[in-house]
Formats: structure tokens, sequence, C-alpha cells
């Protein structure tokens, strides 16, 4: 209860931050993901992960930020292959506007648009639902996140749920059974990323 109560209260926080500067929210790991890494040996590393799973560049930095957002929260890789997974699904990992909802061609980044209902952003929340008070945040990959992770710590027991499931148990879709098949890249995915970082 104390986690997800400090969960809720940084989902705030990272709101209000982003309500004082007026621009997306992209937080200081996006910038670090994209510079080179040198390793304790002083040898340079690639600047990305390995790419896998059919990914592009920009669907790897989004997954990047994906992954990163659940490290500052504590989550474990398990939340992170259900969140890569449910994106893989929602959005192909691409931040969409959507043309229902024309305020959502205002931010950036977007990397295109859909018309699912009145579904934004990378993990396609739904407006009515989760943004209505702040579309500038459902269209930002790390704030979007967040309020993925948050609502996936509220299913009980998720940890042990297939990965379908409890994607299934926070997105409510209309194509429970959809998430499975991505589960094998986001696995993919989240290791190169975790590899990365360790090297």
């Amino acid at each position: 209860m104390i986690r997800r109560v400090t969960h809720a209260l940084l989902v705030g926080l990272v709101g209000l931050t982003i309500l004082a500067a007026g621009t997306a929210f992209t937080g200081p790991k996006s910038s670090a993901a994209a510079a080179t890494k040198v390793s304790a040996t002083g040898e340079t590393q690639p600047p990305r992960p390995e790419l896998r799973a059919g990914i592009n560049e920009q669907q790897l930095q989004h997954a990047i930020t994906i992954v990163e957002t659940g490290q500052d929260l504590g989550l474990s890789r398990q939340a992170f292959v259900v969140a890569i997974a449910t994106a893989m699904q929602e959005s192909q990992l691409e931040v969409l506007a959507n043309v229902h909802v024309p305020h959502s061609f205002d931010y950036e980044p977007r990397d295109g648009y859909g018309r699912d209902h009145d579904s934004v952003g990378i993990f396609q929340q739904r407006v009515r639902y989760y943004c209505v008070n702040d579309l500038q945040y459902c269209m930002d990959p790390r704030y979007s996140a967040m309020k993925f992770y948050n609502d996936l710590e509220r299913v009980g027991g998720w940890e042990d749920l297939p990965v379908t499931v409890a994607a299934q148990r926070v997105q409510g879709s209309a194509f429970p059974d959809h998430y499975a098949k991505h589960q094998g890249a986001a696995e993919l995915i989240v290791d190169s990323i975790l590899d990365w970082q360790d090297a």
C-alpha cells in the first residue's frame, strides 16, 4: 500500500513538474540513453542497445524510456516485459495522436496517429478515463509509462500472472489474447536494454 501511494504521489509530482515547465517531460535518462557509454576499461560502448525483434531506433528509444521509468519506480524485469508487450500491441511502440482527439496533434514527440475511440499515446490510454485533464502527459512516453505501471501494481499478484493476463487487467482490451504474441519480442528488447546498461 505504501508503495502504491508513493507511486501515485510520484506521478502527481512529475505531472506538476511538466506543467510548470510547459513542455513534454522526457526526464534525465532519456538524453543519457542516447549518449555514448564508456566501460570500466575505458572502451567506448555502442550508444544504443542492440536492435532486436525488428524494431527501429525510435521504437528502441521509447522502449528504453519505458524500462528506465520502471527502474525509477523500483519495478522488476517482469514489469518491463509486460509494459513493452503492451506497448507493442497497442501502438507498435510508437507515440500516436488520434484523429478523434484533435488536440493530441499539438504535442511532441509524435510518431503517427490512430483512430481507435479516443486512445492516445504509446499505451493507447483512453482520454475519457486517463487523460481528461492531462492530455499532454498521456502523449509523453515517460508519463504514460508511469500511469501504466501504477495501474499494473494495483493488479493483485500481477507478478505471477501470464504476461497477456497482466496486460489485459490493466488495459481492458477487446482483444485480450493479443498481448501474448509480443511476449518473446518484449523479452528480447528488455534483455538487450538491460545488457546494454550493464556493459
